[in-house]
């Protein structure tokens, strides 16, 4: 259950009408008909709800707003004037720069838990240390990050780690978690080449805990060129552990995965495109590794580009998805929601592979990309995302990419 910090606002003349606190009684019944949500007094913790019951409430509003930390969710009840009043208060939270979100609709249940969803996202990237190992891949040319601003606009701290220091780890040959050859073992005939594989996650796990990380991402090709040992399945099992684990040292598409775990709960799928179909709205993406926890089935295959080591190829249920990227800038979000239809298995391409039917145009994809890799996460997330947003001032674009 959600907890909800609840803060009710009325004018002066309606103080003491019972009429109107009956109505209320009946609006919070009716908001929270699901048993959805736990109406608390407002803390540090939860996201504060300001329920807008009357015009004439907005000074109030001004009185209190500055005692509690943003992002502010306004929600109007619909009668005596209490659009026009959260209107008024949104103009003014505009006016200041401070994140605010209108709860207005047919289903304000439904966006209040979104929101809240989006809260508890942003409280957890607020908090998030990001190791960024060997720095970003050569051919990341449009990727590339102010830190500065990952920290202001986010929260996150990004931590500069040399491959060096992962290098050495990996020599220690550690493996923190007994049993974690035997996981593996029925796949493959390669069992040294497997506990060497096993290494890259011991050496992950060590400078997780020696830098306190939340999540990294890694130059993993020079890994490949100096031990010949890919990260792809210690990344499969970082994420699966809700430790969050990109590739390449693509730090945008690292902390997209931020934001889709924070969202959700589980770590989410990274991968590039293979090809697209403008016509029929469906694409081909890929990459070599993937969460466990997102897959039915897997087999340990090579790692695609160098046939070294391995990678998991991996078999998506078919299911509604959102992709999401953020923009190298970070200036604004993308979200595209579609279904996977399929999961190809084609020998030039990356080991996991998804075919994709997306609900809308995919023109924007080809012709005003953030980058190469998309985030994909089970689920339809455009309302959390845009509540996120919303919270930290980006751009929009999220109800169409055309």
């Amino acid at each position: 259950m959600q907890q909800i910090g609840l803060i009710q606002l009325r004018s002066t003349l309606s103080a003491s009408d019972v009429a109107l606190k009956e109505e209320t009684a009946a609006f919070l019944d009716k908001l929270n008909e699901k048993k959805q949500f736990a109406f608390v007094k407002p803390n540090d913790h939860d996201p504060i709800l300001f329920l807008v019951l009357t015009g004439g409430s907005e000074e109030y509003f001004v009185d209190l707003y500055h005692k509690h930390k943003p992002p502010y969710l306004i929600m109007p009840t619909g009668e005596r004037n209490s659009l026009a009043a959260s209107l008024e208060i949104m103009a003014f939270l505009k006016r200041k720069g401070l994140p605010a979100y209108l709860l207005y609709g047919s289903n304000q249940a439904t966006m209040l838990l979104k929101a809240a969803q989006a809260y508890n996202a942003l409280t957890y990237l607020r908090s998030s240390r990001l190791g960024v190992i060997g720095g970003s891949s050569s051919w990341l040319i449009a990727s590339k990050v102010d830190s500065k601003k990952v920290k202001n606009r986010l929260g996150v701290s990004l931590i500069d780690i040399p491959m060096k220091e992962a290098l050495g780890y990996y020599d220690e040959h550690l493996l923190p978690k007994e049993g974690l050859l035997g996981r593996f073992e029925e796949k493959t005939r390669r069992k040294e080449e497997l506990r060497q594989a096993l290494y890259v996650y011991g050496a992950l796990k060590k400078l997780i805990e020696v830098h306190h990380l939340d999540g990294l991402t890694m130059k993993c090709f020079d890994l490949i060129s100096a031990r010949q040992v890919t990260a792809c399945l210690a990344f499969g099992l970082l994420n699966e552990e809700g430790v969050i684990a990109g590739c390449e040292g693509d730090i945008p598409s690292a902390l997209t995965m931020m934001i889709a775990y924070g969202l959700t709960g589980q770590a989410p799928f990274m991968a590039n495109p293979a090809s697209m179909d403008i016509n029929t709205r469906e694409a081909v993406y890929a990459h070599c590794t993937l969460p466990f926890s997102m897959v039915k089935d897997y087999t340990l295959d090579t790692h695609f580009e160098s046939g070294l080591s391995f990678a998991i190829k991996g078999q998506l249920d078919k299911r509604d998805i959102t992709a999401i990227k953020l923009s190298p800038d970070l200036s604004s979000i993308r979200a595209i929601e579609g279904q996977i239809i399929g999961n190809p298995d084609e020998s030039r391409l990356c080991r996991t592979q998804i075919q994709v039917q997306f609900d809308e145009d995919l023109t924007s994809l080809l012709q005003s990309p953030y980058g190469n890799h998309l985030i994909f996460a089970y689920g339809r997330l455009k309302g959390e995302i845009e509540a996120l947003a919303s919270f930290l001032a980006f751009n929009v674009a999220l109800t169409s990419v055309a």
